[in-house]
């Protein structure tokens, strides 16, 4: 997860981890006076503890931080695709599906929405 702001990424991933996660999960909060390069280091480090072959999904809210998964496919090798916006509901459901054995792909292209905007229900997340 990254977002914008203090705390944002960081608190919905320790609520994840404490409720309902068993898998990996990462967490970038960009701040004000963070610069976007050392934002994309950190995102390339994180990536690469993360990937075990099957690649990394961001949850992201807006640009700049969408486009973080290009620049780890085209610079870094790094299988990634991204979705959007970051919410607490789509943490708990992507979850729900990656447990289920849902594919990167898979998962992007469920919450490609015309839109842009994922939509969740109640019913796609653990209570």
């Amino acid at each position: 997860m990254i977002s914008h702001g203090s705390h944002i990424a960081s608190s919905i991933k320790e609520y994840t981890e404490e409720a309902h996660s068993k898998i990996n999960i990462a967490a970038i909060d960009y701040s004000n006076g963070m610069q976007f390069n050392d934002l994309l280091e950190l995102a390339v480090t994180r990536a690469k503890e993360l990937d075990n072959g099957s690649g990394v999904l961001i949850i992201s809210d807006y640009e700049p931080l969408l486009s973080i998964s290009d620049h780890l496919r085209t610079n870094e090798g790094i299988k990634s695709r991204t979705i959007s916006p970051l919410s607490l509901p789509l943490v708990l459901s992507c979850i729900n599906q990656i447990n289920s054995g849902v594919s990167l792909d898979q998962l992007a292209q469920y919450y490609a929405a015309p839109s842009e905007t994922a939509h969740v229900s109640s019913n796609d997340y653990p209570v």
